[in-house]
């Protein structure tokens, strides 16, 4: 399990790179199975976002094209991983096995950040200290719903990187520079905002060598990280062009992205706005008070011991630039998940203390001893996340409990009356899992409500009420409040399902937004003959 490198001259035992993963793998697995919304132990994943990306993504393989016929404004790279889910019959148990498999990684690069401060051996204990406080926040990152958790392991990378530039001055070999072009590539693709964590610590990296009169070391660095983003990025086009829907990409993922994509929206009208100021108030306690202490020793800490070589406050300018760049672009608070990767520090000075502990009492404590404490360490971390851990509720929750599948099961039954599949159309609201219950595509473009009011993107809601219309669609979906407002309209085309009756028509429903649970009711709605 050990091999032997030479540091500052002395033999080192270090540990074999594939045990270390293992190590990561099997935390990252047992943490995911009891925390994870998409882990074997739930029945459904209600989050919205989640279901948007499954949509988009069975509605490529059943030959829709992101964009020209089905509108969602996050980028081709998450559609194409819950396209390739779905290839498989369980598809939220490949997206937890990919969960898996990208938060090991995390922690694996955690662990290769902590070997720059720490030994091998409490280096390890990093590794579940960082799993406990991902697993405890409230920007809730393990519901496979936010790009920001699939992206954990390049953000954690990039940080590697950036030590080894601020502490070894570690040129970018033009390996390196292929893999973070790589990196912020399918960054670019997944969601461009992302971008965010690198550009400061890139600006500094550049600067610094400028600096010192490094110029075509920048250049070729540079031209090595742009031939990856290209790798990543070709494809990508050529793909668009060939389906001729480079046009519906450009429009719909970078003009209307940056049109005014922000806070809630309900019947088209803007509910809440983001507040920069109240975003960057949230966010010093968006994981709770520890983990705030945790990340604030961390950047102390760092700062002050490697002020001398400017290594510290580069550090520092790094993480509050991020920290405000994201605060005045965010909407949400899980956009605040790359900035988790920088807790790592933090956790590596309260490990250095334990450090010295053993240290100053002189313990020669053996490996099979070092591997009972980590194991130790391992479940106390995972007591310690139960209360904080919100997904805990939704184990094992009985069927009936989600709307999505009751209303499946509805449109299953119809399905035996007729010989054509049923169609569904969900009216002015987001996308909550209900095609994807019913193992339905949308047959329309705008299937579902984004964050944009009627006066932002009025084609939207014209598209909304053409459906109903037209009647497109067998079945329609809208929360009840809807229904009242537009009653007389829908009166014309739709009737309740359930004996032309609204009540017996109307299911509670509690939709799981990116922040939490929005109790409402719902209305299922029939096509008139």
């Amino acid at each position: 399990m050990t091999g032997e490198v030479k540091t500052n001259q002395l033999a080192v035992k270090e540990l074999r790179p594939w045990a270390v993963y293992l190590v990561c793998l099997a935390i990252a697995l047992v943490f995911l199975f009891l925390f994870g919304l998409d882990s074997p132990l739930h029945t459904f994943n209600p989050h919205c976002d989640y279901q948007w990306f499954t949509t988009m993504g069975r509605g490529i393989l059943a030959g829709k094209v992101p964009y020209r016929d089905l509108f969602e404004q996050k980028g081709p790279m998450i559609f194409v991983l819950f396209a390739v889910a779905n290839l498989l019959p369980e598809p939220q148990i490949v997206i937890w096995c990919c969960e898996v498999l990208l938060i090991s990684l995390f922690l694996y690069f955690c662990y290769r950040i902590a070997r720059k401060f720490l030994s091998p051996w409490l280096s390890l204990l990093v590794v579940p200290l960082m799993m406990m406080l991902l697993s405890m926040n409230k920007v809730r990152g393990l519901e496979g719903a936010c790009v920001e958790e699939y992206c954990l392991p390049i953000f954690a990378y990039g940080l590697l990187c950036f030590l080894d530039f601020l502490l070894e001055r570690k040129a970018v070999t033009w390996r390196r520079g292929l893999a973070l072009g790589i990196c912020i590539g399918i960054l670019f693709w997944t969601k461009f905002t992302l971008l965010e964590f690198f550009i400061i610590p890139l600006l500094i990296w550049a600067v610094v060598n400028l600096v010192e009169h490094k110029f075509l070391m920048v250049v070729r660095s540079a031209l090595m990280m742009l031939l990856g983003m290209v790798i990543v990025t070709l494809p990508i086009i050529i793909w668009f062009a060939v389906v001729n829907a480079l046009g519906d990409l450009w429009q719909v993922y970078f003009v209307i992205n940056f049109s005014n994509y922000s806070g809630d929206v309900q019947n088209g009208v803007r509910i809440t706005r983001v507040n920069p100021w109240v975003n960057l108030k949230q966010s010093l306690l968006f994981t709770g008070t520890g983990f705030l202490l945790i990340q604030v020793l961390g950047l102390i800490c760092f700062t002050v011991f490697n002020w001398r070589k400017n290594s510290g406050w580069q550090l520092l300018i790094a993480v509050l630039g991020t920290w405000l760049m994201i605060g005045f672009f965010c909407g949400y608070l899980y956009y605040y998940l790359p900035l988790y990767t920088y807790a790592v520090i933090g956790v590596i000075y309260l490990v250095k203390g334990i450090g010295y502990v053993w240290t100053a009492m002189k313990l020669n404590v053996k490996p099979l001893v070092k591997a009972l404490f980590l194991v130790i360490l391992s479940a106390m971390s995972l007591v310690l996340a139960l209360p904080f851990v919100s997904n805990l509720k939704e184990i094992n929750r009985p069927r009936n409990q989600y709307a999505p599948l009751v209303v499946a099961d509805m449109i299953a039954e119809y399905n035996q009356t007729v010989e054509k599949p049923a169609t569904l159309f969900c009216y002015r609201m987001v996308d909550c899992g209900f095609y994807n219950a019913a193992s339905v595509v949308p047959n329309v473009r705008y299937y579902a409500q984004n964050s944009f009011t009627e006066a932002e993107l009025p084609e939207m809601f014209a598209s909304f009420d053409d459906t109903i219309r037209n009647q497109l669609c067998d079945f329609v979906i809208m929360y009840r409040f809807t229904y009242e407002i537009k009653r007389d309209f829908i009166a014309n085309y739709y009737h309740p399902y359930v004996d032309n009756n609204v009540m017996k028509s109307s299911l509670l429903f509690a939709a799981f937004e990116p922040n939490g649970y929005v109790k409402n009711e719902i209305v299922i709605l029939f096509r008139n003959d």
